[in-house]
């Protein structure tokens, strides 16, 4: 090996060192959201992403379209509403934003792409099959570009070209059943119906849309998707992005894997191929390179220690097939995985399938970097003795199941600065099972719409953090935005980080329980809580029910509950709860014993929801609530101490309310079946 390759990969030592990940993202907050108060919270700003998204609800629309809200009532300007609401298991209710524009034969949706880009995905829904089966359906892409006429005075006109019809599929879309009680299916049928959008990407080789200086192609442009078909097609949204040009082999003596047969085409199984390559790079030290191309593995591949392996980036090299995935050989280490693609084949949850895993089995001191991940079960499943990995920005999106999962024995390791969106179940867990997940984080992160179960959770385990994330549309059924929880047998929770992040529309009626699940939730359900958790910095905005919530997994009034102590609430901002209008919200709702403090926990209410999102409910469970001041609630009614008014909880069926603007009300009836939480961690 050369000096000048022996330098090149003695730099990945860098990616393993925290004040390197510290120097790499400024520390900065979103603005405050219109919350009040000197001492309101800035929460988190979760991954900073080099594409821009565009609502298609906020886009013009043209010939057939309608608007799906969230709300049957609204009033949404340029065209009817087709209504819907919260309420898990519609296709609203998983749209981004809780909106999305329905395209039916002809109709159309035109952007005017914020950024300069070459490439974009689109975030769709085609209906079902009767019977479930696949099909495709075809979206015509065409770019307009403003071109001036070269005559003075005679203006300008828009000139469309049609470059592409994006091939549509609802092969990896439409699940049925409760994931809470049982797997899922691909049978239409029942009112479970769920994880309705898939997601296409299309990419040219220079820049196509933006402002481009050259009177060729115009000086701006704008994008139109148009249904040319019958059948309905709903877009969410399109992510805009200057994609960079493919990346060549960085050494000299790198290993290709077509040097050992690898088709890239993938007419061929290359798995043997690049097992080969692999084995080979990591016995030598050597990198291994994959070129641009789509290669299809049947088998997945095993990463030894001291394993290089690149891609051209992610909008060149692919891994497809159902053995798309990398598991780490017994003890391994020190392996650097990058800039490739792993577009899986899975269309149903199978937990027992660890194939349909992108990645799967330790790899310690490690650094899994530029890897954007789809149609899997799983983007990363670890279990067990694992320390100072690192997975850095990545895009994990249209899963059946979690994003990434610490699952017991995970030290030193950081997810940092990747999105997530469209998982199937937690989009980010650590579960200690049978050895606690310790001194981990998840750092400066975005999720987006995980289809059940939460953003992030944290089951057990100890002196692990979560902070800068943003997450946005988590909790559409079974979930919150944030929990933290003893369950599914983990180990005793111990002192846990909750800093700087900020919770946007999540949590949802819980249609097992009969109530609203909160933004961040706290969940004692296998036994007691007393690790210190310490949740400071959080901004918690339109929560569709209550804000803060503690349950021990039961109705209190049916069974006996395990309390919840030594929680700590510092600088905490929510406004706008109970969105979705029928369930009863709170901006802390108590279903267990035991204890929290709170400083500087600021509201803002009264503007939403039912019973306006106000106020304590506490059924007497006998929580404490310790307010070491600087609780204010900013209402139409006057601004109060809404900790000291509320005496720490009261009654939910008293006849007034205990102060003025705040609610009271009954929640539903006991459990009847299944709980939150999705299918529970794999």
């Amino acid at each position: 090996m050369s000096t000048h390759d022996k330098i090149t990969m003695s730099t990945h030592n860098r990616y393993r060192t925290l004040s390197w990940l510290r120097q790499l993202v400024a520390i900065s907050g979103l603005a405050t959201l219109g919350v009040h108060g000197a001492n309101a919270a800035t929460g988190g700003s979760g991954a900073s992403l080099p594409w821009t998204t565009v609502q298609a609800e906020s886009a013009v629309r043209g010939g057939n379209s309608n608007i799906i809200a969230v709300d049957a009532g609204a009033t949404i300007t340029g065209g009817p509403v087709n209504g819907s609401s919260y309420t898990p298991y519609t296709i609203a209710a998983e749209s981004s934003g809780r909106q999305a524009v329905v395209l039916y034969s002809g109709g159309y949706v035109e952007f005017t792409p914020p950024v300069a880009g070459n490439s974009l995905v689109v975030r769709y829904s085609i209906p079902d099959s009767a019977n479930g089966s696949a099909y495709t359906e075809p979206l015509t892409l065409q770019v307009a570009n403003l071109v001036t006429i070269p005559v003075a005075g005679a203006g300008s006109y828009l000139q469309y070209n049609t470059q592409s019809n994006l091939t549509l599929t609802n092969a990896y879309s439409h699940f049925y059943g409760d994931e809470a009680i049982g797997p899922p299916s691909n049978t239409p049928g029942g009112t479970t119906h769920h994880h309705f959008y898939d997601e296409v990407s299309w990419i040219m080789p220079r820049q196509y849309f933006g402002n481009i200086p050259t009177n060729t192609y115009g000086t701006s442009s704008r994008v139109r998707l148009t249904n040319p078909n019958a059948t309905p097609v709903t877009i969410d949204l399109v992510d805009f992005e200057m994609a960079p040009a493919a990346l060549t082999v960085p050494v000299s003596n790198a290993i290709s894997v077509t040097d050992y047969g690898a088709d890239r085409f993938g007419n061929n199984d290359a798995s043997a191929a690049i097992q080969a390559a692999v084995n080979a790079g990591s016995a030598s030290g050597r990198l291994v390179w994959i070129p641009p191309g789509r290669f299809f593995l049947n088998t997945p591949i095993t990463v030894n220690s001291n394993a290089f392996i690149y891609g051209a980036g992610i909008w060149y090299t692919s891994l497809t097939g159902p053995g798309a995935a990398f598991y780490g050989a017994p003890n391994a280490t020190n392996i650097d995985i990058e800039h490739l693609k792993i577009d899986g084949t899975v269309t149903l949850r199978n937990n027992n399938s660890e194939q349909d895993r992108a990645f799967s089995r330790p790899m310690s001191n490690s650094f899994i970097y530029d890897i954007w991940i789809e149609h899997k079960n799983v983007g990363a499943w670890i279990i067990g003795n694992m320390s100072g990995t690192y997975f850095y920005s990545m895009r994990i999106r249209d899963l059946t199941a979690d994003g990434i999962n610490f699952n017991g024995s995970v030290t030193d390791s950081y997810v940092y600065n990747c999105h997530f969106r469209s998982t199937g179940d937690d989009a980010l867990a650590m579960w200690s099972l049978g050895v606690p997940d310790q001194n981990n984080v998840f750092y400066y992160n975005t999720v987006e719409l995980p289809v059940t179960a939460n953003g992030i959770a944290i089951y057990g385990g100890h002196d692990n953090s979560v902070i800068g994330n943003l997450v946005v549309d988590a909790g559409l059924v079974h979930g919150g935005g944030i929990h933290v929880a003893q369950r599914f047998n983990a180990t005793p929770l111990g002192t846990t980080n909750i800093q700087s992040n900020t919770i946007i529309r999540s949590g949802s009626f819980e249609p097992n329980w009969g109530k609203g699940l909160g933004a961040i939730w706290f969940d004692a359900r296998d036994s007691a809580m007393s690790g210190a958790v310490n949740v400071s910095d959080l901004v918690i905005y339109d929560s569709p029910t209550s804000a803060i919530m503690f349950v021990s997994g039961v109705d209190t009034r049916v069974t006996p509950v395990h309390p919840i102590t030594n929680v700590n609430f510092t600088g905490v901002s929510v406004a706008n709860t109970g969105l979705d209008g029928t369930t009863p919200s709170y901006l802390l709702f108590l279903q267990t014993s035991g204890s929290a403090s709170f400083e500087n926990v600021t509201t803002e209410t009264g503007y939403h929801g039912f019973f306006g999102g106000l106020g304590v409910f506490d059924p007497k469970a006998g929580f404490t609530t310790i307010d070491l001041g600087g609780n204010m609630d900013y209402s139409p009614w006057g601004n109060v101490d809404w900790l000291s008014v509320a005496g720490g909880g009261f009654n939910p069926n008293a006849s007034t309310p205990p102060g003025s603007g705040y609610g009271a009300g009954s929640p539903n009836g006991p459990p009847v079946g299944g709980s939150p939480g999705g299918g529970g961690p794999q």
